[in-house]
Order: C-alpha cells, then sequence, then structure tokens
C-alpha cells in the first residue's frame, strides 16, 4: 500500500519527470489529436498490465510530500482499503444520469476554477475549462498553476491559498 500510494502521488505530481519530447510543451494547449494520445497513455493501461504499472517511485518524498501524512493515509488505507476511494471511479455513468436533470442549467454562485499545467485532468479539460464562463455566470477566475500537478493543494498550498483568499474577499 505504502508503495503503491507514494507511486501515484508522485506520478500524478508536477515532481514526476515529463518524457523528453513533452519537456517545453504547454500540455494545456495540445491539439485534440494529440490531446487524445497524450492521455490514453498517461491513464489507460491494459487489463494485463494495471494502472500500477504506469506509477514510478521516486527515490526520496517530494518536499510537498510529508512521511507524516503518508504514514496516515497507509494507516486508513489499510484499515478501510481501496473499494471506497476507488468506488467514485465506478459510479462515473450513474453520476451523469444521477444529474442528468441539470444538464442544461448554469452554474450561478460565484465559483473560481483552479489547476495545475501538470495535471491530467486540467490538460484534458482544456477545452471545458476554455468555455467555462458559457456555463458559470459568475466567474471569479480560472487559474492554471504553473509545474504543478494534479495535487495543488499539497504541491502549491501557498498559491492555492492566495487564490482562495483573493476570491473569497471578493464575495
Amino acid at each position: 500500500m505504502r508503495s503503491w500510494l507514494i507511486s501515484g502521488l508522485y506520478t500524478l505530481s508536477a515532481d514526476h519527470p515529463l518524457p523528453p519530447e513533452l519537456v517545453g510543451v504547454d500540455l494545456t494547449a495540445i491539439p485534440p489529436d494529440i490531446l487524445r494520445e497524450f492521455v490514453r497513455s498517461a491513464m489507460c493501461a491494459p487489463r494485463t498490465e494495471g494502472f500500477g504499472a504506469r506509477l514510478d517511485l521516486p527515490k526520496k518524498l517530494p518536499d510537498w510530500l510529508d512521511q507524516g501524512d503518508v504514514d496516515f493515509l497507509v494507516a486508513e488505507l489499510e484499515h478501510t482499503g481501496l473499494t471506497g476511494p476507488l468506488n467514485h471511479y465506478r459510479t462515473t455513468d450513474l453520476n451523469w444520469e444521477a444529474l442528468g436533470e441539470y444538464k442544461d442549467r448554469p452554474v450561478t454562485v460565484p465559483a473560481l476554477f483552479i489547476g495545475g499545467d501538470r495535471d491530467v485532468t486540467t490538460i484534458w479539460s482544456q477545452e471545458a475549462i476554455a468555455r467555462i464562463g458559457e456555463k458559470v455566470t459568475d466567474l471569479r477566475g480560472a487559474v492554471i498553476l504553473a509545474d504543478c500537478g494534479h495535487w495543488i493543494q499539497q504541491e502549491q498550498p501557498e498559491a492555492v491559498n492566495r487564490e482562495l483568499l483573493a476570491f473569497l474577499a471578493g464575495l
């Protein structure tokens, strides 16, 4: 569990090295045909391989990842297992059905989007982020943090707090 967790946190972070062909590329602006392949290679694994085969274990923890936090998470996951956390991904189709009645309704409350430029979710959502104002009528900002992966609040807590405090001050 410990190795798997550390590997997952590290591999989805901006500390994980990019392949040489992607160094210096703005991943939030890659063309759709290349984007599809990028997402497939980053997030899809053959059934015979499993997603764990895509993960790299770092020699040491990234600066943003505290050993005490890892110990806590490992203890919790060893106690409860991974079924609960992974069920979120298993219910994607059910979530679409459950939220279907809201499909064409705009989000009218004040909103802020924060993502990392190295987060595969931000990367594959680039079109939705560019069009966010079409559905979010009171968008107060769409911030993409440079050199930041999936774990934005851990990787760049000062930047996230700065953006959140500015957002809250504007309410």
